[in-house]
């Protein structure tokens, strides 16, 4: 069978290290179960294919679903009400909502995450700007959201999509939490290893999130201050976009 994995390649970073750091972590999940995979390489959106045959290829298949995700890439196979896992893309230039890229490519369309859904969702019905709220929450291309299709136009290939109730609480923690965090963009996980090594900032950090091959999130030790820890570690990821994201409890008081 043939799949397409939720996984996208960004501008920034090299397709053959990137298919490189999937392949590891499919060995990883492949390891005990009878199935050999394929990994085709990128489709005209930059997502990752792969073929998979055995035994257990549903198995191995239900274990990538859940790892990264996978994407249904014709129009005709969505329903109001699939959950899919998307990357942000164009957040710079859409003032009524956020673009976000599902994996369709039969047209290819990417889905819309309206203004009005993220006020709701994210804002707490308070009329903030789109801009506003995607730099609240750093949501910025390429970041990875899990979202539900609320509505299908098959005449022009439109799609909207609202956040799943557990993507809204992560995001929402993330800014009500006490802790500041570090958003790494563009980067994998051998060049976060290698930070690591060089410098000493294992001190700094309570833990590491991984939101997907190229996404991850330091979350800084109470009191420790994201700016000054992205001085430490920038240097040594030069081609990556970092962000700091502080707690802002009262951001929606009136």
């Amino acid at each position: 069978m043939k799949l397409t994995i939720a996984e996208k390649l960004p501008s920034r970073i090299n397709g053959e290290s990137l298919l490189h750091e999937l392949n590891k972590k499919l060995k990883e999940i492949s390891s005990g179960i009878n199935v050999s995979y394929r990994i085709i390489g990128f489709n005209e959106k930059n997502w990752i294919k792969a073929e998979v045959i055995g035994e257990d290829a549903e198995v191995f298949q239900e274990l990538i679903k859940i790892k990264f995700g996978l994407a249904k890439t014709n129009l005709k196979e969505l329903k109001i009400g699939d959950i899919c896992k998307g990357f942000i893309t164009n957040s710079e230039k859409i003032n009524n909502g956020i673009s976000i890229d599902i994996g369709l490519t039969y047209p290819s369309k990417d889905a819309f995450y309206p203004l009005y859904t993220a006020r709701s969702q994210l804002a707490d019905g308070k009329k903030l700007s789109m801009k506003e709220i995607i730099e609240t929450y750093c949501l910025y291309d390429g970041f990875p959201l899990k979202v539900r299709i609320t509505l299908i136009d098959h005449s022009n290939g439109n799609v909207e999509v609202e956040l799943l109730d557990t993507q809204e609480d992560y995001l929402k923690n993330m800014i009500n939490s006490p802790f500041e965090r570090v958003l790494i963009f563009d980067t994998l996980e051998e060049q976060i290893s290698k930070v690591f090594k060089l410098i000493d900032v294992e001190r700094d950090i309570a833990y590491i999130e991984q939101l997907g091959l190229s996404m991850f999130i330091l979350v800084c030790k109470l009191g420790i201050n994201s700016q000054s820890l992205i001085l430490k570690i920038s240097s040594l990821l030069k081609s990556s976009r970092i962000y700091a994201l502080k707690p802002l409890i009262n951001k929606f008081k009136v």
